[in-house]
């Protein structure tokens, strides 16, 4: 084979082997090949950068479970870890913007959201703050990804996407479909050609945006048997996550069924801890609690609920505690810093402070430290629970000071090194 042809490209063929193929001397436009040597094939590339142990950067990921099982919740609470750049399910996170859709559960959609600020934050001014701040938008309107919709709606939520990564000044990480029957109308779910199709909207939106898609989806009229419709969809994408929820015990746990190049199928437990958010009159001026719940991650368990599943072994955040709580510490540094006294006792200005009390909340809001305390508990109850938080903050802290990672004085903690990690900067990325 000549130079010529190999610099144009074009693939071994059977030059002085046999003829090729060529039907009414057709003009021939091979497909560029790439090299094994080739720089783009000589890279490492972890598979889950984004979520890690769960997904990567564009990767499609579908979402389902039967009604109630906590799935809204569950993406709200991975948009909000992604967006924030905290630990999800003690997994580390790629910090960026996170477009949900939320076209199900609207009228009481932002309870969902209220409960998740409540529990992670202190105060009315660090909730205000981080709603302002923090790349996560939502959209109620019409999306149609559907058959009768060729590109219209594939090419808004692109344009969507690249408004929020000029707003923010952060890269797009994570689009939410929830759920797939309410953006995709008049396609069957049982058409196989139709979910492909569907599917094909969602890899063009991911090529477009560099994010990862996750489509929240129902199960069928029997849990057991998967996700409603053709199995189509579970096989085009590249992650799958079951919710269950045992209607008798309540408990709740999720699965990751598939996931390419990742470790195979794990299981971890969860619950939905209901929050009041406050008191409303009603039309006959009655005032009513109105409550929500929001998502507290629970240990790794050795099987599926319906399996009997149960807790396995030591807790995961025992396995790495140190270095989750070095990260939440950098966050909590990034989020919600204090200026310290201009004295010897404390570092100087350049180097951030923020407060003892708000890096344990973080700790305790991230799950790093959990505690469980029943509602029917006693006081007596209450006060050892408390003691086990107070003991494990403790051994943390002296943890981190051995490892030169932590100082602290009075009501004041810092990192004292003269610059860490940005806020979110837990993964490959430093």
């Amino acid at each position: 084979m000549t130079q010529e042809k190999t610099e144009r490209g074009i693939p071994p063929g059977s030059e002085g082997g046999g003829k090729r193929y060529n039907p009414k001397g057709r003009k021939r436009d091979p497909f560029p090949t790439i090299a094994l040597d080739d720089e783009v094939m000589l890279k490492l590339v972890m598979p889950d950068n984004l979520v890690r142990g769960l997904m990567g950067e564009k990767n499609i990921a579908v979402l389902w479970g039967s009604p109630s099982a906590g799935k809204s919740f569950w993406g709200i609470d991975l948009g909000m870890s992604i967006a924030r750049g905290i630990l999800f399910g003690l997994r580390k996170t790629l910090k960026g913007s996170v477009l949900y859709v939320a076209r199900e559960g609207q009228r009481t959609f932002p309870n969902r959201v209220t409960s998740y600020f409540e529990h992670h934050f202190l105060s009315s001014k660090e909730r205000q703050a981080a709603r302002a701040d923090t790349p996560f938008r939502l959209i109620f309107a019409p999306v149609n990804l559907g058959p009768a919709n060729k590109t219209a709606d594939v090419d808004r939520i692109i344009d969507t996407a690249d408004w929020m990564v000029e707003h923010f000044k952060q890269p797009m990480r994570l689009v939410i479909f929830d759920t797939m029957r309410a953006v995709t109308p008049g396609m069957s779910e049982n058409d196989s050609d139709e979910i492909e199709a569907f599917v094909d909207k969602c890899k063009r939106i991911a090529e477009a945006t560099n994010a990862a898609i996750l489509i929240i989806h129902h199960s069928g009229k029997k849990a057991a048997l998967g996700a409603r419709g053709s199995n189509a969809l579970i096989a085009a994408a590249d992650v799958e996550i079951e919710i269950e929820c045992d209607e008798t015990t309540k408990k709740r746990a999720w699965s990751n069924n598939k996931e390419r190049d990742i470790e195979g199928e794990q299981h971890f437990a969860f619950t939905l801890e209901k929050i009041l958010l406050g008191t409303v009159d009603d039309q006959d001026g009655e005032p009513v609690d109105i409550t929500s719940c929001w998502v507290k991650h629970g240990d790794r368990l050795d099987a599926k609920l319906k399996d009997n599943g149960k807790a396995s072994g030591k807790p995961q955040r025992d396995l790495y505690q140190w270095e989750m709580a070095r990260d939440a510490l950098f966050n909590t540094l990034a989020n919600f810093p204090v200026e310290q006294p201009r004295t010897k006792q404390y570092p100087p200005l350049e180097i951030t402070c923020t407060t003892i009390e708000r890096f344990k909340h973080e700790l305790l809001a991230t799950g790093i430290i959990s505690v469980d305390i029943e509602p029917t508990a006693t006081e007596k109850d209450k006060e050892k629970a408390q003691a086990r938080v107070r003991a494990e903050f403790s051994r943390i802290r002296v943890t981190l000071r051995k490892k030169n990672l932590y100082r602290e004085r009075d009501k004041l903690c810092w990192y004292p090194g003269k610059t860490g990690p940005a806020a979110g900067q837990t993964e490959a990325d430093g």
